[in-house]
């Protein structure tokens, strides 16, 4: 799994990450929410009544493509969650349990940008219209989404994107997973 808050590099590096690792299938948290609302971005009610059918519908992906002896990678933020008090606050568990069950490895790496200047950067070079709030707002989105945000898990990776993704997808395959993916 590779999370991160948004302007990390998670999408990129997640994207390359499964085209390197053989019989990897991709999904993202914010492809599914599109599925719901025809934007990839939503926040309020919306998000609140999408937020455990998209959770769930990821749930359902990594079991299935686990039980077809596929590697799933699954990316998206998960720096919310922490401060929503649900069933999904724990989202590493769900995850987890699935894993267990198939006897596979539940990994996640978490990417943070080199700096907070840099994080900005990509944020304002992104150009997305649901990143405005998040421009005007900076002080209090990064204290809302800290890039630390808790992840209670034994098994996480951070990592800097400060490298071009084929670099960091080596590294990450090569010197964190160390082709472990199944226990």
């Amino acid at each position: 799994m590779v999370v991160g808050v948004a302007g990390s590099g998670k999408t990129f590096l997640a994207h390359e990450i499964a085209k390197r690792v053989p019989n990897s299938v991709f999904i993202s948290k914010d492809l599914v929410q599109s599925c719901f609302t025809n934007t990839e971005r939503v926040n309020g009610k919306t998000y609140s009544a999408i937020r455990g059918p998209t959770f769930n519908l990821l749930l359902n992906f990594a079991d299935m493509q686990l039980s077809h002896g596929k590697i799933p990678i699954i990316e998206g933020p998960f720096s919310r969650n922490f401060r929503l008090k649900d069933e999904f606050q724990d989202w590493p568990s769900h995850f987890r349990k699935l894993a267990d069950k198939h006897n596979a490895r539940f990994a996640i790496i978490r990417c943070k940008a080199p700096s907070q200047e840099e994080l900005k950067k990509r944020i304002q070079g992104r150009g997305y219209v649901w990143d405005k709030e998040k421009l005007e707002n900076w002080e209090r989105w990064t204290s809302f989404e800290p890039e630390d945000f808790p992840i209670p898990h034994d098994d996480v990776h951070e990592l800097v994107t400060d490298k071009p993704c084929d670099e960091l997808s080596e590294e990450v395959i090569l010197n964190y997973l160390e082709g472990k993916l199944i226990k």
